[in-house]
């Protein structure tokens, strides 16, 4: 099985590529501090969701049976 600290990493890079579509989708000349409340939670919920889908990717594909 691989090092849980190792997949946990490669779940951080994999969410970067939906974090990016997101504050494209924004704006990429919009600062952080002019989010809304709504495009901030906008923004955990992509980070969190697809953090979520890659590391369980992750750990399906290293099931032992």
């Amino acid at each position: 099985m691989k090092e849980l600290q190792t997949m946990e990493q490669q779940a951080r890079e994999k969410t970067l590529q939906p974090l990016a579509d997101y504050v494209v989708k924004i704006g990429m000349s919009k600062g952080l501090e002019k989010y809304s409340k709504t495009e901030i939670e906008g923004l955990i919920k992509v980070v969190t969701d697809s953090y979520k889908k890659y590391l369980n990717e992750l750990l399906e594909e290293d099931v032992p049976f």
